[in-house]
């Protein structure tokens, strides 16, 4: 049974028109993160209808038109859906080169059909250069350290085209085809490989941009609005698997609860839109100076959680009395007014005794109150105090 070409082509020319219309309707619906590399991928779409629609009308159409041309789109298009990968991933524009790979298919289209007249010489350049600009589409999903199944879709269709477009190229000059859409085994693999590829491909791109806005939505539910640290859920998952990993290695760790002080009143004073810069100036300090491996969380309305895997308790300590003290002097302000913000700070550390999370944090809050009974901008580690500069008893203080 023969495969007839043409009328594989016309009826992917119009499938793929349909997918682009299709997709172009429902971006409206997507994230802005992901309609902009949604819509250069629509513009591939729509330009590789255009070339489909020229193979089809091969027997009557000129043929500059059903050759030249209807090559060079192919190889545009691919590379506009290529552009499309590598925008969607955040990797180097490589417009540049893909467009010389587009100009270079055009002039030797030409040289080909007009000067050499090899019809194998045509199938081999645009086998090469499909080739060529599939290349980039893998480099660009494979670059990134963690690659999704949907990637790993596009990846392997993209490799299963550069296969085939070789195999093209090898195997076809060596045949005595008159026309490139005679019917022969490879021209069919060829074809419908090309004929599968637009809506496949399309289906697969799409599952990308949905893995993304599920990932996004994700990282939202754990992210607090205003400052852009975890939030508590947040923590309390990430502190349980450290606390079990510290457990397991016998490593220190501890735990800072941070409150500001008097923020009710800091609120009635100076407004809830001053109070809300005050939150993220304090939250800029903590984040300043902590470690990359500290994990920084929003707890309640003006309350912080800092987490420190492999810290023990002088460090911590010593730590939290830098922040205290960074916090108190960092000259707060408000429209030229001074907004002065202290913090109470509580330590915690992980002891040899079970339990995860809410146990070192019900053990910071403690801390915390030891703190605030000692009146408030210092640092409590069980019965040690910080006051100032001068670490005192909790007993003397309260003496």
């Amino acid at each position: 049974m023969n495969f007839n070409i043409p009328t594989a082509m016309q009826m992917t020319a119009t499938l793929t028109l349909l997918v682009a219309f299709v997709l172009a309707y429902a971006a409206r619906q997507f994230p802005h993160a992901v309609q902009q590399p949604m819509r250069i991928w629509i513009r591939g779409l729509l330009l590789q209808c255009i070339p489909y629609f020229l193979y089809a009308s091969r027997e009557f159409a000129p043929e500059w038109i059903s050759v030249v041309l209807a090559d060079s789109l192919m190889v545009a298009a691919l590379a506009v859906q290529m552009h499309a990968l590598r925008r969607f991933n955040l990797q180097p524009d490589q417009r540049v080169h893909m467009r010389l790979i587009v100009v270079a298919t055009i002039i030797f289209e030409v040289l080909l059909t007009y000067t050499w007249h090899s019809m194998r010489g045509r199938i081999v350049l645009v086998s090469l250069a499909i080739a060529a600009i599939a290349c980039f589409g893998i480099d660009a999903i494979y670059r990134r350290r963690r690659v999704t199944r949907a990637e790993h879709m596009v990846g392997m269709l993209l490799f299963g085209g550069i296969v085939v477009m070789l195999l093209r190229a090898m195997i076809v000059p060596a045949t005595s085809m008159l026309d490139v859409t005679m019917s022969s085994p490879m021209q069919g693999v060829v074809f419908t490989y090309a004929a599968s590829m637009p809506v496949i491909s399309t289906v697969a791109f799409v599952l990308m941009c949905g893995e993304r806005i599920n990932a996004h939505q994700s990282q939202q539910a754990m992210i607090d609005p205003l400052t852009g640290v975890y939030n508590r859920q947040a923590m309390a998952e990430l502190a349980n698997k450290s606390i079990a990993l510290a457990r397991l290695d016998g490593r220190p760790l501890a735990l800072l609860s941070v409150d500001v002080d008097h923020f009710a009143r800091f609120n009635e004073d100076f407004g809830y839109d001053v109070g809300d810069q005050a939150l993220c100036h304090v939250v800029d300090i903590l984040r300043d100076m902590a470690r990359p491996d500290d994990v920084l969380a929003r707890i309640t309305g003006e309350r912080f959680m800092l987490m420190l895997p492999e810290t023990d308790a002088d460090t911590a300590f010593g730590l939290a009395c830098e922040m205290r003290k960074q916090i108190d002097q960092s000259g707060f302000a408000s429209g030229g007014w001074p907004a002065p913000l202290q913090v109470s700070i509580g330590v915690a550390v992980l002891d040899d005794e079970k339990g995860g999370f809410e146990q070192l944090l019900r053990r910071a809050d403690q801390a915390l109150n030891v703190a605030k009974r000692a009146g408030r901008n210092c640092v409590a580690l069980g019965d040690r105090v910080e006051v100032l500069a001068e670490p005192v008893e909790s007993g003397a203080v309260n003496a």
